[in-house]
């Protein structure tokens, strides 16, 4: 009979055991997160240290505060705080963000060695701004912008930069304000800012930006107290063309310290009122303002204009080169073709690292795509994806290329399936037919009916 000792069996069931430095810069992580957690009340309802947190380190991902941890993952002996543990990334731990682990909702962080060299506070913050899009989820599912709108967000206007840019500015400036009365007539001139360009953009991407600021946005101000940051990060020249979403983040936080200037007890009041803006409660919480903010001047409306008529008349030939450069990458090439009648559809991406090209979108970190033939994965890689219709992306897909592959793409089958693996990219599918040529294999996934 073989005897297994108590050594070799934890072995097996927690896989390799990590060096003892990278398991004690884990469990300082989540220490830190625990004690930050209860230091104060970040928002009304919100309880940081009642919400799992799951943390990949790279190698590992380890589980805190889950009620009933998933099979693959072993108590982790003698850990402080408590913990499970399992080898390799769980499936579902793609970035900083949240996932279902268990059938319950954690928040994740993707703890590599970019946020190992981050601060520990900084890192702790993160954890928490995503522990409090598990509460949003939650208490208040509205809090949302659609993603898919970003794609197809009107960033090559000129004059809705000028005014986006304008109202950057005049929210800067209403956040450094010492003087009361300054700081109010800013936060009306940012306002103004706002009203037109909205007026002048289709209600879907006013409704982008709104929900943007509700998630995002008061994640980030979650954040900044958990950090201790009373001013937000606006840059004086505004934000580029392209970084729609970035923004949102900050013009949230900024709204929200107003908000903390101008009408504390605005975040219990939007605990009971969730179907409102950021912007509303705000323009409420000013009444009527009476003094007046020296205005961006002549000159500088027309520097602004410039600026944003020449970055916008540059896009288009920014999109070709992006789609150019990459298809001109050295190394191995995979394409995955499908027909328009059974495309493949998004079921997961990053709408972090997504960037625009004249033909198509690069997905440069994690995309999942799937039809009835089979399904796909990336991961830390980039992939340029070609659309079925007139969105990028929710018409679904018939074309996904990568490039600069280092080797070439590793297929084996199963059955009637062709499993491609690669560094950076899994997929399995039903195949028609399978091509190879000159460094670049083309896999034909087939149409509906199989043909």
């Amino acid at each position: 009979m073989l005897r297994i000792g108590t050594a070799a069996l934890l072995l097996l069931v927690l896989g390799t055991p990590p060096s003892a430095a990278d398991e004690s810069r884990v469990l300082a992580l989540a220490q830190s997160y625990a004690d930050a957690a209860v230091r104060e009340t970040y928002w009304p309802g919100f309880a940081p240290i009642e919400i799992p947190l799951a943390i990949h380190d790279g190698t590992h991902t380890y589980l805190f505060r889950h009620p009933s941890p998933p099979e693959e993952f072993a108590p982790l002996p003698d850990s402080d705080p408590p913990a499970h543990r399992m080898t390799g990334r769980h499936p579902t731990v793609i970035a900083n963000s949240t996932a279902t682990i268990g059938d319950v909702t954690c928040a994740t962080l993707n703890y590599d060695a970019a946020m190992q060299a981050r601060p520990l506070d900084a890192v702790t913050s993160t954890a928490i701004h995503e522990a409090f899009h598990v509460y949003q989820r939650r208490e208040h599912p509205d809090w949302m912008g659609n993603d898919g709108d970003l794609f197809i967000y009107p960033v090559e206007d000129p004059r809705l930069l000028t005014l986006r840019r304008l109202e950057t500015e005049y929210l800067r400036r209403a956040c450094a304000a010492t003087d009361e009365e300054e700081a109010a007539a800013n936060t009306r001139l940012a306002l103004d800012a706002r009203t037109q360009r909205f007026a002048a953009m289709d209600d879907a991407f006013p409704a982008y930006e709104h929900g943007t600021e509700l998630n995002e946005g008061l994640a980030t101000y979650v954040q900044a107290r958990v950090m201790g940051q009373t001013h937000p990060d606006l840059p004086p020249d505004g934000y580029a063309a392209e970084d729609v979403r970035l923004r949102c983040y900050q013009t949230g936080l900024s709204i929200a310290l107003l908000l903390d200037r101008f009408q504390p007890g605005w975040r219990e009041e939007l605990e009971k009122k969730d179907d409102t803006h950021l912007e509303d409660i705000l323009a409420q919480s000013l009444g009527a303002v009476e003094a007046e903010a020296p205005r961006i001047t002549a000159q500088e409306l027309v520097e602004l204009k410039q600026a944003a008529t020449n970055e916008t008349s540059n896009l288009q030939e920014l999109w070709k080169q992006r789609r150019i450069d990459y298809l001109n990458r050295p190394g191995w090439q995979l394409i995955i073709e499908t027909p328009p009648d059974a495309p493949l559809w998004p079921a997961g991406f990053d709408p972090w690292n997504i960037q625009r090209t004249d033909a198509g979108i690069l997905h440069t970190r994690f995309l999942r795509l799937s039809n009835e033939h089979g399904q796909l994965e990336l991961m830390n890689g980039t992939a340029l994806t070609e659309s079925a219709g007139g969105h990028p992306l929710f018409n679904g897909v018939i074309r996904i290329v990568l490039t600069g592959l280092d080797t070439e793409p590793e297929l084996s089958t199963d059955g009637s399936r062709i499993i491609v693996t690669t560094p950076i990219f899994t997929a399995e599918f039903n195949v028609r037919e399978v091509e190879s040529h000159k460094k670049c294999v083309i896999i034909h996934v087939p149409g509906s009916t199989g043909g």
